[in-house]
């Protein structure tokens, strides 16, 4: 792998498809790490300049909410229909067995591949992350980290989970002018204990530190915490002192209205993983209310099969649309762009002045999102923090043999474990 440099960068004549604008042809100037010109002035050339007039241009699309660990596994959709079984099947046969070897392959692998489809920055919850930081870094892409906290499977002690997170944090933390950052990784309610959760609370506040977890996947998460803690899940978090900007939780398909109501207040994050959810069985978010109420709604990936950003954002609107309570085509395509925003913790998912510089030029001449989502075109360039990591259509930051090896290493794994 290898981080390519900062040039400035010159767009010519750009087709721009923001989120929720008009499109838009103008020049792009790229300076640095960020997007210091938009328009139709003449701009310095003593860069790389890029003829984009015959290419649709959008923001970087984020998938909020991911396992690397588990991209070689995503594809064993097999007979189970529940997250519970599916664990116990898939993740809790495979996750045991990785080592940080085998995380830095998964993590090529599924890296390569999201760049191949336009996907610029991962929230990633898993194990061995230091060697997943490691991928994040050297390819380019945009980062949230985080350790799954848990007290079974990989880790039967959660105190060692959220020692090696913390561990993370002081390692990863900010990196490369916050490209990298790390956020605390409680699993879920089911998976931690109160005292442990209590312990995060205080890190989250002492550090100013983000805090991302499973909420709400499956009802089993609700009558758990109503059970054993008399309350919510959403109200027994709020009490703990868990919810917050910074903190994202996935899933949240059983929230109540209350709950949702919370979550506006607190200005936490909701990462939707449509495909996941139907695929387990686990139900369909109520997103057109946490978007009336003004819930920041972002877009995951999970354990999706085919683990494409295009793929969940038209599932998203399938769904709504299922739940007789439709979100619209710009409100979706703000799932995976301007939304994760806040995931991130920096200017993104819109290209304009003064934002980060994360930019995709596409081979196509859509002039629609709609266009967009049902074509899935290939990037023809990708730029992230001002740096081009596929330049003409060819991946630039991880070496194409390199990937080839890593996969072969870790399917190869995949096949000892599960016997396929």
């Amino acid at each position: 792998m290898n981080l390519p440099k900062r040039e400035p960068i010159l767009l010519e004549n750009v087709l721009i498809l923001n989120p929720g604008e008009p499109p838009r042809r103008t020049n792009i100037y790229v300076e640095e790490d960020y997007i210091a010109g938009l328009g139709s002035e003449s701009y310095p050339k003593h860069g790389i300049v890029i003829d984009a007039s015959k290419y649709t241009v959008t923001p970087g699309l984020y998938a909020s909410h991911t396992h690397l660990g588990l991209y070689p596994v995503s594809k064993i959709i097999g007979e189970w229909i529940h997250l519970d079984e599916w664990a116990e099947k898939i993740a809790w046969k495979w996750e045991p067995h990785l080592s940080p070897e085998d995380s830095k392959n998964a993590a090529i692998m599924a890296v390569y591949d999201y760049l191949s489809k336009g996907i610029v920055g991962v929230a990633d919850m898993h194990f061995n992350m230091d060697a997943v930081a490691e991928v994040i870094y050297h390819s380019g892409i945009r980062g949230n980290l985080s350790v799954a906290i848990m007290n079974r499977s990989f880790y039967n002690d959660e105190w060692k989970a959220l020692k090696d997170n913390l561990e993370l944090v002081s390692k990863w933390h900010n990196r490369d002018n916050k490209r990298i950052i790390t956020s605390l990784g409680p699993c879920s309610i089911r998976l931690v204990s109160r005292e442990l959760l209590d312990e995060v609370a205080r890190i989250k506040n002492e550090k100013s530190l983000g805090v991302h977890m499973h909420i709400a996947e499956v009802y089993d998460d609700e009558k758990y915490c109503t059970d054993n803690y008399g309350a919510s899940l959403v109200e027994f978090l709020y009490q703990r002192g868990i919810l917050g900007e910074k903190t994202i939780l996935a899933h949240g398909v059983w929230l109540s209205s209350k709950e949702i109501e919370l979550l506006s207040i607190f200005k936490s994050t909701i990462i939707h993983n449509p495909i996941t959810n139907m695929l387990l069985g686990s139900g369909i978010a109520k997103i057109r209310e946490m978007i009336d109420r003004n819930v920041n709604v972002a877009i995951g990936l999970d354990v999706s099969p085919t683990q494409n950003l295009f793929d969940e954002i038209f599932t998203a609107l399938l769904a709504s649309r299922l739940r007789r309570t439709p979100i619209s085509v710009v409100e979706a395509y703000k799932l995976a762009t301007i939304n994760s925003s806040k995931v991130f913790n920096v200017k993104i998912g819109i290209v304009r002045e003064g934002f980060k510089a994360d930019i995709i030029v596409w081979d196509t001449r859509s002039k629609r999102i709609e266009d967009l989502i049902l074509e899935k075109p290939r990037p023809y360039y990708i730029i992230v923090d001002g740096r081009i990591l596929v330049n003409e259509g060819e991946i630039v930051s991880i070496d194409r043999k390199e990937y080839l090896k890593a996969k072969t290493r870790i399917m190869s794994r995949v096949g000892e474990i599960f016997g396929i």
